[in-house]
């Protein structure tokens, strides 16, 4: 396959990153804004993730710190609720869903500050996580601070690079 030509797949997959940012922005002060793009992310429409973890590593802190989670099986949960039309409503169910809380309970010491690897502590993660066959990215976000997305995809026709691009755009969303 030549991989100058964008797949279906990969392209349906751009169609809906390239709504993103607008949707960031409309919702700019809404408190749980990153659990939204998470699951939007790592949906059916978009990566196709059956787990996620969003973690923020802080090397001025020291801290590596869970920020969001996501599991297809939660779907049900949510299934009912659109996130772009009842963002509040759709935010307090993805809080409360038990393994959104265990992703967001993981703190670790920093990533990039200490000597311990990456892809270790990836799997480290993803073993506690209960991710068969992990993968992981990590980029740079604001501050100094990286961020790193452990994922066990439901399928693999994407690039890495498509998921790394995408993934960055959760560094438009406040923390809390």
């Amino acid at each position: 396959m030549n991989r100058n030509i964008m797949s279906q797949r990969e392209h349906a997959i751009v169609c809906n990153l390239r709504k993103l940012p607008q949707r960031i922005l409309s919702l700019h002060d809404h408190d749980h804004i990153t659990d939204l793009v998470l699951h939007n992310l790592c949906g059916q429409e978009c990566f196709n993730f059956n787990k996620a973890a969003y973690l923020v590593d802080n090397p001025d802190f020291n801290c590596l710190k869970g920020v969001s989670g996501f599991w297809q099986r939660d779907g049900a949960s949510i299934q009912t609720c659109n996130l772009w039309e009842s963002p509040d409503e759709c935010a307090e169910r993805i809080r409360s869903l038990p393994f959104n809380t265990q992703v967001r309970e993981i703190e670790r010491c920093s990533l990039k500050k200490g000597m311990q690897a990456e892809l270790a502590l990836a799997r480290e993660i993803a073993k506690e996580l209960e991710m068969s066959e992990p993968q992981f990215c990590v980029w740079s976000l604001k501050y100094g601070n990286h961020g790193v997305l452990i994922f066990e995809p439901c399928e693999d026709e994407y690039s890495q690079e498509i998921v790394t691009d995408g993934c960055s755009l959760l560094g438009f969303c406040p923390i809390f």
